[in-house]
């Protein structure tokens, strides 16, 4: 028998903590997780009815405080030293809950002076709490890194935790309630509530918000499945928090819309249900801006409807990077299988993942890829057609209003228009084989070629009348009445203005000392 008896560096509490996540707020998700599957327990246990549950989270500036409290089981007074005493030994199970390592808690411990754990169980007379010097921890790993002290994880944990208890003013009060008290200045942006909303708004479990109209279609689909998107009521300072779907958002050109959702479900060879995604149909037309919009844009990973990773964590999976910012969407694990790493920043790999991402590679790399080439192409060719009809419009504008400054202006605009019209003939032919091949298409891209034309006839203005007889249309006519020296002067002073400076510039300024002139 071994009787070695071994020993965990302090070493091991920075990396549970200081170490284990890139971007601070990810406590809020870790908390709420653990509320969550509190919450679960009690509704099974009939502690606590689903319309009842709440996760409130407190964010006080002035103070530099922070506040997250369930009204779920809490801890059981017998077991309340063991179980936050303890680290990674939780009772939790894999593919029951959503948090099983028992580490989760730790996380506060980075960015605060003290971290408060405070709870009461239904039916007992006193709360418990245990407070934590979370900047006497990060000191004595220092120290131990700067002075080789060698603490064990034993000793640390020994010297900063510290457990009470009060008499509970409502013995039938039941709740968990986790503070984190004076804020490193280092990390202010716990602290600031609107970044913190859009952060959860699509990390934490919560319903879409209420003007998202294809909500109740995603939730039939998943009803059908058998699959509950599951949600909890979470506020910050009162203000509950919704998943922040929209369905207009900003491209980098323009602005696009959701007309529709499409789902896939994925299904192994072997016939396990591993799960199932929405995507937002839309037209397309470019990747969508993560400036002017809110971060809704990628198709998301979740488990147990907690986001995994962020809008980049599937664009793996597409022929190229930019693939993912195309679209809207989430991707929902139901295989137990399917298990978050310690990070929740991807899976852990077993061969359940690698049937998941090889189906996965399919839908992306072969559907969704070809779905939005095939809108770039559709655009590019619209495109050409409409800057052929928008150059014959000024073409005409300018003929009508007098805006060509000599013969060779003339032509040289002529030529111009000549080539759109031959790049939009061309580009016309390509649309007309491009519909004839529409039976081999997914129908997604027949509704976005539909919705392109559409929008192009509507944009479409009326040409400009010119008068039947031949006339030149020239700057020059429209002085007349100056000498011919001046007018010859006036005739170069426009071309050297056009030939020198941009086409909206110096039809400005042409336009300025011809109106001086008149």
């Amino acid at each position: 028998m071994n009787e070695h008896e071994y020993k965990f560096g302090a070493n091991i509490l920075e990396n549970l903590t200081t170490g284990m996540y890139q971007d601070s707020r990810t406590i809020y998700r870790e908390y709420i997780q653990n509320a969550c599957d509190s919450i679960d327990e009690a509704i099974r246990s009939e502690i606590l009815t689903e319309s009842d549950a709440e996760i409130k989270i407190t964010i006080d500036r002035q103070n530099r405080k922070i506040v997250i409290e369930d009204n779920a089981m809490g801890i059981p007074d017998e077991k309340f030293e063991s179980i936050l005493g303890n680290i990674a030994d939780s009772e939790k199970r894999i593919g029951v809950n959503r948090g099983f390592r028992g580490i989760g808690r730790l996380c506060g411990l980075a960015y605060c002076k003290t971290l408060r754990f405070v709870s009461k169980f239904k039916g007992e007379s006193r709360e418990r709490s245990m407070t934590c010097d979370a900047k006497k921890m990060r000191d004595l790993i220092y120290e131990n890194n700067l002075n080789g002290k060698q603490y064990s994880a034993q000793q640390v944990l020994d010297w900063i935790n510290e457990f009470g208890h009060r008499r509970a003013e409502n013995p039938d009060a039941h709740f968990f309630r986790v503070e984190l008290e004076q804020i490193n200045p280092e990390n202010m942006d716990l602290l600031d509530i609107d970044r913190v909303r859009e952060y959860l708004s699509f990390v934490a479990p919560v319903d879409y918000q209420p003007n998202f109209q294809f909500q109740d279609e995603i939730k039939n689909h998943a009803s059908e499945l058998g699959f509950k998107i599951e949600t909890y009521q979470i506020t910050i300072n009162g203000e509950p928090i919704f998943k922040n779907y929209q369905t207009r958002f900003k491209t980098k050109l323009s602005t696009d819309e959701v007309f529709g959702v499409e789902f896939e479900n994925f299904i192994d060879a072997q016939g396990e249900f591993l799960a199932w995604m929405w995507w937002g149909k839309s037209n397309l037309k470019g990747v969508i801006s993560a400036k002017d919009n809110p971060p809704m844009r990628g198709l998301r990973l979740r488990a147990g409807n907690i986001q995994i990773g962020d809008e980049g964590t599937l664009k793996k999976f597409f022929t190229e990077d930019r693939g993912t910012t195309y679209f809207i969407g989430e991707v929902f694990i139901v295989s137990k299988d399917l298990i978050p790493n310690s990070q929740r920043d991807y899976l852990n790999e077993n061969p359940t993942r690698i049937n998941f991402e090889r189906l996965m590679t399919l839908t992306f790399h072969n559907r969704l890829t070809k779905i939005y080439r095939a809108a770039s192409v559709i655009r590019s060719n619209q495109k050409k057609i409409e800057e052929s009809k928008r150059a014959r419009r000024e073409f005409d504008e300018m003929k009508a209003q007098g805006k060509f400054i000599s013969e060779d202006h003339l032509r040289e605009e002529e030529e111009k228009l000549e080539q759109k019209q031959i790049d939009a003939e061309k580009a016309a032919e390509s649309l007309e084989k491009f519909q004839r091949s529409l039976d081999e298409q997914p129908s997604i891209i027949e509704e976005i070629f539909q919705n392109a034309e559409e929008e192009i006839i509507e944009s479409e203005q009326p040409a400009i009348e010119i008068p039947a007889e031949e006339k030149k249309f020239f700057r020059e006519e429209k002085l007349q009445h100056l000498p011919e020296h001046d007018r010859e002067m006036l005739k170069k002073i426009f071309e050297i203005i056009r030939n020198s400076t941009p086409e909206e510039t110096s039809t400005m300024l042409i336009d300025k000392i011809e109106d001086e002139f008149k």
